[in-house]
């Protein structure tokens, strides 16, 4: 594993990120500021440290995702909460892939609040670094609980099953599922303890 650390901080610290392989991390602050990673299907990813100001960037991303953001009210909704909240970003050669955005609701708790990767990098490793890159974030800060909201099971959405299996995958447990809480489509709740 290989490590590039920030002067004044010179030991690696166990992050969720230690189950990815060959990876470097820069770090400052104690905040994860870049990560980049050699996927499954040997990708270089990139993902920047959480940032505001990127609904432009990221904006391409959810249009190309029709299955899970196919409203246009809800996408104009997303894509004001990208540009006034911590975003980050995942490029492969420089080209933005992906993308996950945090709502930081209590010191101690955040949520992933949307999430999206490009539909030909879909089980690439890119989504993983993306949860994997936010975990240590907030773990840096000292939050202890991530969670995310999706389509529930009782709503058949084959799309929203690899969904929710990849939430599973990355660690989520789902602790609720609402029937009302997006109207009259089931909201299933996840979540995570980060330590």
């Amino acid at each position: 594993m290989l490590f590039s650390h920030h002067p004044y901080y010179d030991m690696p610290s166990p992050s969720p990120l230690d189950r990815f392989p060959r990876r470097s991390l820069v770090f400052r602050h104690r905040l994860v500021i870049r990560i980049t990673e050699t996927t499954k299907d040997n990708l270089m990813v990139s993902v920047s440290s959480p940032q505001t100001g990127l609904a432009d960037v990221c904006a391409p991303i959810l249009r190309a995702l029709p299955e899970w953001f196919g409203r246009e009210e809800a996408n104009q909704h997303y894509i004001a909460f990208i540009e006034d909240n911590p975003t980050l970003l995942a490029t492969v050669d420089s080209h933005p892939a992906g993308f996950l955005t945090l709502a930081q609701h209590y010191p101690e708790s955040a949520e992933i609040y949307v999430m999206g990767v490009l539909p030909d990098q879909h089980r690439s490793g890119i989504g993983r670094a993306l949860v994997a890159a936010a975990e240590a974030y907030l773990k840096a800060k000292g939050t202890r609980f991530l969670q995310v909201k999706t389509l529930g099971a009782a709503h058949p959405d084959a799309g929203y099953q690899r969904t929710r299996l990849f939430y599973l995958g990355v660690g989520f447990t789902p602790l609720e599922e609402f029937e009302d809480l997006w109207g009259d489509i089931p909201a299933l709740q996840l979540i995570k303890y980060l330590g």
